[in-house]
């Protein structure tokens, strides 16, 4: 069993390779969205999703720890686990994501509703639900949109 990872920046899968270089840790693409990161005598995988990285996870027999750290090296940001209390507010990166996220949901926001006595529209579980991941981006200052990681420099 592995645990998920999801950056706390922007990361392309072009900049993580130029970061890895640099860093000397090696990229191997394993399938078609999956990629393999190798380096430090460690290993983690990084998903990709129109040519961004979107989460990661642990390789082979790796602690927590070491699969951050690689995970850091190649994007040049923080990662937070699934097991992170911030990790569902760092899921969908802009409005249109969590839009979708919250059509997705809406649903299972119904039926809770209904669990606890009270009926919700579509339209309204949606709202509730966009409502409920603004206010989680908020309580841990995340903006509307991501940022950018910053690229490794040469002689970092």
């Amino acid at each position: 069993m592995s645990t998920y990872y999801l950056p706390k920046e922007r990361c392309t899968l072009d900049q993580a390779r130029k970061n890895s270089e640099i860093r000397g840790i090696e990229i191997i693409n394993v399938q078609k969205t999956v990629y393999r990161c190798e380096g430090f005598g460690a290993k983690a995988c990084i998903s990709i999703e129109n040519g961004w990285i979107r989460g990661g996870w642990q390789y082979g027999p790796n602690d927590t720890e070491t699969v951050q750290f690689i995970l850091s090296q190649v994007s040049n940001c923080d990662w937070i686990s699934e097991y992170g209390e911030e990790f569902f507010a760092y899921l969908n990166w802009d409005e249109k994501e969590r839009f979708l996220s919250a059509r997705e949901a809406a649903d299972d926001v119904i039926e809770n509703a209904k669990m606890e006595g009270y009926t919700l529209t579509k339209q309204e579980a949606i709202k509730d639900e966009l409502h409920y991941e603004l206010g989680e981006r908020a309580r841990f200052g995340i903006g509307d949109t991501l940022p950018l990681a910053n690229a490794v420099k040469e002689f970092e």
